[in-house]
């Protein structure tokens, strides 16, 4: 299955909004394929996992099929949109009544990696795993919402039925409590330790869900049925994390690639220079980091990992200045993003592109001994899958130019199946070179179909 989707892909030409392949079979096809053989996998896995009591799988679902959810929304795609409603369903029956009454995944599972790494979680909720997979039920409710009630199928309307109050009144109402004086402490730069007033991504995470249900509400009351009071604490809360995220961005000057100035922008530029991860961010050898290496950089920005979810956020609230009442992101806004990622990150090879570890463009060492992991660290252009697969594809629409990133890494991917390019397999693995499917193909294609 996998070769016939690359095959059919090889010598495409890239045309506006579209990618097609020559024998008259796009790219939307190709994420159909891989979907095709991926789904069954992904279901059964998902609910083995969590049926477990591995609340990581909440965590992992979100990457492997958030751009894909993207992708069934924009396109109208109701089959996907079908598929995903059954698969995301598999986690509600695992959900456990805490003492204070409120509906929460529990971490349990013993066996994971994760549980060996931070016991202290067992036993508890891992909010991070949670609000990630709750934004993917946000939006899937959104989108239902916003569908023609005829066009509902039986599945959508259970999801909605059962899935929103765990959204609003179980998690985001409770996380409220503490994620907003957290805001409005971070708003005014109080803590000393630089690293503590910077934006993290639970906090940006529950925003973008609270402002997809206030959508949804919107659009349809009965689906998504909010009181007055609960639909206040979500404006408030999409008020108060509009005006930090704005607060946070930062000017870059970069050239675009006819060398004409453009302007780009940074989130949260400099606040994690001090925290563990960025440590080595300073050296840039190939050999793996001694002691004596050990330098941070200075001013730098967020990983190209974790700033992927400035995709979902930042177009959330984007596609959403109506609802939350707010003239912010605007369009310039979203320019200067996406700007960012094709001119800062990208490293300007169309024969083998790579992209710097962080989105100012520093190309340090990344979260070297992570969790006390031994020799584990991330070297320069060691996070460059994280733009295929993370979504960046989807800002297309505010930088044509990020098309063309992304078809040269694509060419780059049909040669090295060809040759094996050993520096392609360094940098991004052999998942793409597989017959079969594979997890990025099914991050990547969505994206690129946009």
């Amino acid at each position: 299955m996998r070769r016939a989707v690359l095959s059919c892909l090889l010598a495409f030409s890239i045309a506006p909004g579209r990618a097609a392949a020559p024998a008259g079979e796009d790219i939307r096809a190709a994420v159909h394929r891989v979907w095709a053989f991926e789904k069954g996998r992904r279901q059964d896995d998902f609910e083995e996992r969590i049926k477990s009591g591995d609340v990581y799988a909440l965590y992992d679902m979100e990457v492997l099929t958030d751009n894909l959810l993207r992708y069934a929304e924009d396109s109208g795609d109701e089959a996907v949109l079908e598929d995903l409603t059954e698969i995301y369903s598999k986690a509600y029956p695992y959900l456990s009544i805490t003492k204070d009454g409120h509906r929460e995944w529990i971490f349990t599972s013993t066996v994971t990696p994760y549980a060996r790494e931070n016991p202290a979680l067992l036993g508890g909720e891992v909010q991070l795993c949670s609000v990630q997979f709750l934004y993917l039920v946000s939006s899937l409710i959104d989108r239902i919402a916003h569908m023609r009630a005829g066009r509902r199928t039986p599945a959508m309307k259970d999801f909605c039925r059962a899935f929103f109050p765990v959204a609003a009144q179980d998690h985001y109402l409770r996380w409220l409590a503490d994620m907003a004086p957290r805001l409005r402490s971070k708003l005014s730069l109080k803590d000393r330790v630089r690293y503590k007033n910077a934006v993290d991504d639970k906090e940006m995470w529950a925003l973008a869900g609270m402002v997809k249900l206030l959508a949804a509400h919107r659009a349809d009351a009965q689906v998504a049925a909010l009181t007055p009071e609960e639909e206040k604490a979500f404006m408030d809360y999409a008020a108060l994390g509009t005006v930090l995220l704005k607060s946070r961005l930062t000017k870059s000057d970069l050239k675009d690639f006819k060398g004409r100035p453009v302007l780009g922008l940074n989130f949260d530029l400099g606040l994690w220079d001090d925290y563990g991860d960025y440590a080595y961010s300073g050296y840039t050898g190939e050999k793996y980091p001694e002691p004596s290496d050990r330098k941070a950089a200075v001013n730098v920005g967020w990983d190209i990992g974790h700033a992927s979810r400035f995709v979902d956020v930042f177009d959330t609230l984007y596609d959403n200045r109506r609802v939350t009442r707010q003239g912010f992101p605007d369009r310039a806004t979203m320019k200067g993003l996406a700007n960012q990622v094709a001119y800062g990150a990208f490293n300007k090879d169309f024969a083998r592109p790579l992209f710097s570890n962080f989105m100012d463009g520093t190309n340090g060492w990344y979260r070297v001994g992570y969790s006390g992991r031994k020799d584990f660290g991330v070297p320069p252009y060691g996070l460059s899958s994280a733009v295929p697969e993370g979504g960046y594809g989807f800002w297309t629409k505010f930088n044509p130019d990020i098309r063309t990133v992304l078809a040269a890494f694509w060419r780059w991917a049909q040669k090295s199946k060809a040759g094996r390019d050993p520096e392609f397999l360094k940098y991004y693995g052999k998942d793409y070179l597989k017959d079969d499917g594979s997890p990025p193909l099914l991050e990547f294609l969505p994206s690129f179909a946009s």
